[in-house]
C-alpha cells in the first residue's frame, strides 16, 4: 500500500495552508482517488464549496439532510463529506464551526469519513476538539500545506536521481 492509499483511508483528513496554496486542488484531485482506491460511486462522495452559504440552515438541509447522506447512514455505507473553504464560510455563518461540530456528532456514524480545508489562521481549535471528540483521536489527521522552497526540489530531485542542473 502506498502513501495515499494509507491516507485516503483515514476517516478524518485536515488540509490546512494560506490563501491560494492549493487546498482546494488537492482536496478536488481527491474525488478521483476516492473512486479509483476505494471504489466509491458518486452518490458516496459529497463535495461542497461552503463559501456558497449564507444561512446555516441551507448549509444543514444540502450537507446533512441530502437523501445520499441519509441514505448511506441508515444502510452504514461509506459516505465522503468533502467540505471546502470552510474559512470563507465563516465571514458569512459566525457560527458555522460550532454547527458542524454538533452535526457531525449528531450524525456520526462508522463509515462517514471527512475531509475538510480551511486557511491555517482560520481553523478552530473548538472544531477540531469536536471532532476528535466524535472521531477518535487516532482517526483524525491534520496537515497542513506549506510553501515548496528550493531546497526541497532538490531533495526530490537526488531522491529521484534527476540532475538538478537539467532539472532548473
Amino acid at each position: 500500500m502506498n502513501a495515499l492509499e494509507e491516507i485516503i483511508q483515514e476517516p478524518c483528513l485536515v488540509l490546512l495552508g494560506e490563501p491560494g496554496i492549493g487546498k482546494t486542488n488537492e482536496l478536488k484531485k481527491s474525488i478521483v482517488s476516492h473512486k479509483k482506491i476505494i471504489g466509491l460511486n458518486n452518490e458516496q462522495i459529497f463535495y461542497k464549496e461552503l463559501n456558497q452559504y449564507s444561512d446555516e440552515n441551507r448549509f444543514i438541509k444540502d450537507v446533512f439532510n441530502n437523501e445520499d447522506f441519509l441514505k448511506a447512514k441508515q444502510n452504514n455505507l461509506p459516505y465522503f463529506l468533502l467540505l471546502d473553504s470552510l474559512d470563507e464560510c465563516k465571514i458569512r455563518i459566525d457560527t458555522i464551526s460550532e454547527v458542524l461540530a454538533y452535526k457531525l456528532k449528531e450524525n456520526y456514524w462508522s463509515n462517514l469519513y471527512l475531509r475538510i480545508t480551511c486557511r491555517t489562521a482560520e481553523w478552530s481549535n473548538y472544531l477540531e476538539n469536536s471532532i476528535v471528540e466524535t472521531f477518535g483521536e487516532k482517526e483524525v489527521k491534520l496537515f497542513e500545506l506549506a510553501p515548496l522552497r528550493k531546497e526541497d526540489v532538490i531533495l526530490a530531485l537526488k531522491e529521484n536521481e534527476i540532475e538538478e542542473e537539467k532539472f532548473f
